[in-house]
């Protein structure tokens, strides 16, 4: 899966160019493209790496899914897009990886892309672009890295009782954007088990780094959410669509997508407001430091007023004082001060103060 490390610095296009031209905006990489062909019915399945495939098997009770890995290969995409008449505009957002998530629809097709969420074991946000173009009988995914993001579909696929095999594209894609959405949910579990970790960590004993870490998970969730949060808008347009096209049947999964969704924007709003609350404890302890440190310099000053007083008065060069010919003067003043200090002590002890 792409790393984002820093969100905040992105290759974009230069200005002035062309609406529709297909320009890759994300890292550069010199690994190989690749494209899966899935042709499937309940009764028949075929896969194959060939890239021609498309245009050797004109079976038409056959629902075709083919999967393009490899944003980075523009020819590549140039070529697919010219195959199957994707209008340059969805190129152009395809290869796009910093486009926002959207649904559109153009004539019988219908466009989605989205974002794939992980979090990595250093603690980052590691993020795919994803797009969907289909119609009735054709998928074409697309992913931004060469690894198979969806192999676990496409083993679901192999089973000829499996529902996926008889609903054909609409469902695919359900199944497509419902394995991304539980990704959505790990992702946001592992930033939660970070929070608690570091949760505990506060509350045994105060942490001066706790700010820094703060800090990155506000900014890894705000992300999250950022990419996030469209997807709930995409699924309710195409439940909408569903339901006058393909009736109730396909239009339920996606109402439970739908809540899904819901219940993933409610986690992560409530994992923002965890590391709000994080924040407040951090400027607590840090209240609570700072009183410590006033209250003990307060104490010692409180100690030596008296002790100050006493050395002033007997610092003071009058001739007619007497206890300055005492012989033992000396001592005698330093154990009044102690008297003192041991008083005071005793009281700030019996207040609570110390």
């Amino acid at each position: 899966m792409a790393k984002r490390k820093n969100a905040r610095q992105k290759k974009l296009k230069a200005p002035g160019l062309p609406p529709g031209s297909v320009i890759y905006t994300g890292q550069k990489t010199h690994n190989q493209s690749q494209v899966t062909y899935c042709r499937f019915n309940e009764n028949d399945l075929f896969i194959s790496d060939d890239k021609n495939d498309s245009k050797k098997d004109n079976r038409q009770d056959l629902f075709t899914w083919i999967d393009v890995r490899g944003l980075h290969d523009i020819t590549l995409i140039n070529e697919v897009g010219k195959q199957f008449d994707i209008h340059p505009l969805m190129l152009e957002d395809i290869v796009n990886v910093h486009q926002r998530p959207k649904y559109e629809t153009i004539a019988d097709r219908q466009y989605i892309t989205l974002k794939a969420l992980a979090i990595n074991n250093e603690g980052g946000l590691e993020e795919q672009h994803m797009s969907f173009y289909f119609d009735d009988r054709v998928l074409i995914s697309f992913q931004e890295d060469k690894d198979d993001y969806f192999s676990v579909i496409r083993k679901r696929l192999e089973n000829p009782s499996g529902r996926m095999r008889r609903q054909g594209v609409e469902y695919l894609v359900y199944c497509m954007i419902d394995l991304i959405c539980d990704n959505y949910y790990l992702a946001i579990n592992r930033l939660d088990e970070s929070i608690d970790a570091l949760e505990y960590e506060m509350l045994a004993q105060f942490k001066k780094e706790a700010k820094i870490e703060l800090h990155h998970f506000r900014v890894l969730s705000l992300e999250i959410k950022k990419k996030i949060f469209p997807v709930r808008d995409i699924v309710l347009k195409f439940i909408k669509l569903t339901e006058d096209k393909s009736g109730i049947e396909i239009s339920a999964y996606y109402r439970d997508l739908y809540d899904h969704i819901i219940h993933i924007n409610e986690s992560i709003e409530m994992t923002r407001d965890n590391i709000d609350s994080l924040s407040d404890v951090y400027n607590t302890q840090i209240g609570l430091m700072n009183n410590e440190i006033i209250q003990t310099l307060t104490i010692i000053s409180t100690i030596f007023i008296p002790v100050t007083f006493i050395a002033g008065v007997y610092g003071m060069n009058f001739v007619n004082m007497p206890e300055l010919e005492w012989g033992n003067g000396y001592w005698y003043s330093l154990m009044l001060m102690a008297i003192v200090v041991v008083i005071m002590l005793v009281y700030f002890k019996r207040k609570r103060w110390i």
